[in-house]
């Protein structure tokens, strides 16, 4: 839900940026660099927001419920082979 609302709120700012720089006085050509300018550190944020949810998401489909029990096949490396007794 934070995440939606984020977005919601960067979406609002961008337009609304864009529509301060319009009635702006100043040359056309200062006006679209700014748009664009807008529109650039816009869509950063929103990719800030969705890597953030899938961030999120990939972290709780890692996450082990509670109480669950760990197998032997967890702990062993990738490779399947076991590592040697530190003693």
């Amino acid at each position: 839900m934070d995440v939606l609302i984020g977005v919601i709120i960067t979406f609002l700012v961008v337009i609304w940026c864009s529509i301060s720089s319009t009635s702006c006085r100043s040359t056309a050509g200062a006006k679209q660099i700014v748009r664009v300018i807008v529109i650039i550190i816009g869509v950063i944020s929103l990719l800030k927001y969705i890597a953030v949810s899938i961030r999120a998401a990939l972290h709780r489909r890692r996450a082990k419920p509670p109480g669950s029990v760990c197998s032997a096949a967890t702990l062993l490396p990738e490779d399947g082979r076991p590592t040697a007794d530190p003693s």
